[in-house]
């Protein structure tokens, strides 16, 4: 049965380029775009650098906005008194502002143009005010929780990041339908979540026309590429220990990082970045001008790189929901090589669009790259591979008409 356009509004902080921080703001930016070229009507309410403005971007409307302290003296006592209850919590505090901010603009737009139903991520709680409210009606996507997330990284868990806990689950338990990218994240959702809630498995969207075969090549001695952040559940320890192996046999080899460094590694009781873990305990040693790091990049900036590596490596050593820089990799015509450390493993197809290997075994992924590197026309078919699977199944127009189904399955409830 046909329906009418629906009046969509997405929430997320992160959304590119001012504030495309990840894979949430990807995300975002994806499934704005392919709902507003199926026809319906998109207003993104999204974080803001400068000051708050309105504009038009691919056809969506998009606000970015900034939290204003309240004016009137009875709200502004109150806000005083929150600033004195979060004064130890300055992260949490900031979440709360931009989700009462977010609040108030979806009320705003609503009052003036009834909203059919609204989107926002679990991690950060970004449209826990719209979903007290109930109205419109809230859909949540579980990316990867915030107390997971640290859970991961082995990092220690303080009362902030439990308070941070505490929203998302609010948020997710009071939204009117749930979705994960992977059968994964969706068993580990209900698993945080209890209660019984289901959640439905939606990918993530991928726009295959920016991201091709077709186009100019990063031009470079031979590589294996990574990217994402450095960090500890990433396994990008792990990927130095199997590159060290791969290297001693085919020396011309490089190795190419692209990500911003974080403090998610721990050594004698210390908390360091990745590059700093690396040169202390010795993974970097000897290694000099063959691994090149080259810090944060703009995702648009990535697929020459993607299209001129040999193969690109996500050697994740711990959970892994759906990382974009995966799709992205595939999307470009590359072999991924991944490992069975959550929704990767969904994406890739053993032997037919990439090789999967089992998590945290340098050995393994080492084994899995010297094939890859070895023999260039298995890589080329698996490439090719690639490429297939995700036009197939992950493309804008495909995964778009999965959300709408969700969306009207809560409209006709």
């Amino acid at each position: 049965m046909a329906h009418p356009p629906l009046h969509i509004c997405l929430i997320s902080e992160e959304y590119p380029p001012d504030t495309g921080w990840g894979g949430i703001g990807t995300y975002t930016c994806n499934s704005a775009r392919g709902l507003a070229e199926a026809g319906h009507r998109v207003e993104v309410i999204a974080g803001a650098v400068g000051p708050a403005r309105t504009l038009i971007d691919a056809g969506v409307t998009v606000h970015r906005i900034g939290f204003a302290p309240p004016q009137r003296f009875l709200k502004r006592m109150v806000y005083r008194g929150f600033q004195l209850v979060t004064r130890r919590a300055p992260y949490l505090r900031r979440k709360l502002e931009f989700a009462q901010a977010a609040g108030y603009m979806v009320r705003a737009i609503h009052r003036r143009d009834r909203v059919d139903i609204c989107e926002a991520a679990e991690y950060d709680a970004n449209g826990c005010f719209v979903a007290r409210s109930g109205e419109p009606p809230l859909v949540v996507k579980v990316h990867t929780p915030l107390l997971l997330n640290y859970r991961l990284n082995d990092l220690p868990v303080n009362r902030e990041t439990r308070w941070c806990d505490r929203l998302e689950r609010y948020q997710a338990r009071r939204a009117r339908a749930l979705t994960a990218p992977s059968r994964k994240m969706a068993e580990v959702a209900a698993d945080w979540l209890g209660h019984g809630r289901t959640l439905t498995v939606v990918p993530n969207p991928i726009d295959t026309r920016c991201f091709t075969p077709d186009g100019p090549r990063a031009e470079h001695p031979p590589y294996l590429f990574f990217t994402g952040r450095l960090e500890r559940r990433k396994g990008v320890h792990v990927l130095l220990q199997a590159f060290r192996w791969i290297h001693e046999r085919h020396p011309e080899l490089r190795l190419v990082l692209a990500g911003h460094d974080t403090p998610t590694f721990r050594l004698g009781g210390e908390t360091l970045y990745f590059q700093e873990y690396a040169r202390r305990t010795g993974l970097l040693a000897g290694l000099d001008g063959v691994v090149e790091f080259l810090g944060r990049m703009d995702r648009l900036d990535l697929p020459p790189w993607y299209r001129g590596s040999i193969a690109c490596v996500f050697p994740s050593s711990n959970f892994e929901n759906f990382p974009y820089t995966c799709l992205e990799a595939m999307a470009c015509g590359r072999p991924a090589v991944v490992t069975d450390a959550g929704g990767m493993a969904e994406m890739v197809e053993d032997g037919r669009s990439g090789l999967c290997v089992p998590a945290g075994s340098p050995e393994a992924l080492g084994a899995a790259l010297e094939r890859l590197v070895a023999d260039p026309a298995f890589a080329q078919q698996l490439g090719a591979g690639a490429r297939r699977r995700v036009v197939d199944t992950y493309n804008l127009t495909a995964v778009t008409r999965q959300t709408l189904a969700v969306y009207h399955e809560v409209l006709d409830a």
